[in-house]
């Protein structure tokens, strides 16, 4: 399935988590943005998720490759 990277802006927003339809696999938060990892089987569905649950993405990006990953 593919993986999307996607980017919210929360600027005074409230984080919700994602609907069934789209699987959650990580998030990133800096300031004012979050970045979320997620699958789902388009990029259609990735958006219409986060418009149902209220977090629109401002952009999504499919992941293609993963370089590196430090273990936590």
């Amino acid at each position: 399935m593919p993986k999307y990277l996607v980017e919210r802006e929360i600027t005074g927003a409230v984080i919700r988590s994602l609907g069934r339809n789209v699987q959650w696999v990580e998030t990133f938060v800096t300031e004012d943005k979050i970045y979320c990892i997620c699958l789902a089987p388009d990029v259609k569905l990735v958006r219409k998720d986060g418009e149902q649950g209220g977090f629109p993405a401002n952009h999504i990006s499919e992941i293609k490759s993963v370089i590196g990953s430090v273990a936590s």
